[in-house]
């Protein structure tokens, strides 16, 4: 029963928040993937807590809890509660998608099957990336930036110092340190300052960023030839939003607004709502991390 009416409250919740669809979502884009944690009183008065990687349409329908863990009073009463949900990305190809599951990497199909639990490489391995050919992941850990060849089932620390990376369709490799943004080769060779800020993303073309620092939302140009990026532009105005990623058509981005918010990129115009965050009364829900597929 307490089970039931968590995943009732989740659904209802849910769809309150869904947008009516838009054209702007027409094109390449296809499912935002993004990580649930929330936490309530059930029906027996016991609070109860809920974790999971789901993904959902660019215009609010058709969600997919891929994997979850819902307890009650500490207790397992049904999925998986082993593991952590964080910071889920998409396969390129849009198959499969990777996952932060506790001190591990994780990889589950986009329909919530073929879950595997990757060896772990450090102590805590975290915030993965796939490489434009889907087969090698970069991930963070131990403070360094790491790549794991899912063919070779091998490891190797490129990048002494950087967090939270995200692999460009050019190849090359941008990572936060101290602050600011970088972008490296696949090989973590010839690092570029781009500018101050964090949560760093590609766009589809890989000749553009998009990332959080304070004050915004803001877009900026790849590095060239050993300079930093030029362009720094404000495209929305926000105080706690985090987790940028562009659309695969480069015209949408989705951020933590906190909760999973769609705008445009030429204006910074909210265009959806994909997952409200709430909280009070010692219950709350935090939709965040969003990861963009293409079509």
């Amino acid at each position: 029963m307490v089970a039931r009416s968590l995943c009732l409250a989740i659904a209802i919740l849910l769809l309150a928040c869904a947008p009516a669809a838009d054209a702007t979502f027409k094109g390449g884009n296809g499912r935002v993937a993004y990580d649930v944690r929330s936490k309530g009183i059930g029906d027996d008065g016991a609070a109860t807590a809920y974790r999971a990687v789901a993904t959902v349409q660019p215009d609010g329908r058709a969600d997919r809890f891929l994997r979850e863990c819902q307890q009650s009073a500490g207790k397992t009463v049904d999925g998986d509660c082993a593991i952590e949900y964080r910071t889920p990305v998409w396969r390129p190809d849009a198959r499969q998608l990777a996952f932060d599951a506790g001190k591990q990497l994780a990889l589950i199909s986009s329909t919530g099957t073929g879950f595997t639990l990757l060896p772990a490489v450090t102590s805590d391995d975290s915030q993965p990336a796939f490489s434009p050919d889907g087969r090698r992941l970069a991930f963070s850990g131990n403070g360094g930036i790491h790549v794991y060849d899912l063919r070779t089932r091998r490891a190797k620390r490129i990048i002494a110092r950087g967090a939270d990376p995200d692999w460009s369709s050019a190849g090359r490799i941008a990572y936060e340190r101290g602050g600011s943004v970088y972008t490296a080769t696949a090989a973590g060779k010839k690092a570029t300052r781009v500018a101050s800020g964090k949560d760093p993303g590609w766009s589809a073309s890989g000749k553009s960023l998009i990332l959080a620092r304070r004050g915004g939302i803001y877009t900026v140009q790849a590095p060239s030839r050993g300079a930093g990026g030029k362009g720094l532009k404000r495209v929305v105005r926000c105080s706690r939003c985090a987790g940028p990623v562009l659309s695969p058509n480069g015209k949408l981005f989705a951020y933590d607004a906190p909760g999973v918010t769609v705008a445009q990129v030429s204006n910074g115009r909210k265009v959806a709502t994909l997952v409200q965050d709430f909280g009070g009364g010692g219950e709350s829900f935090d939709g965040s991390n969003p990861s963009w597929a293409r079509r």
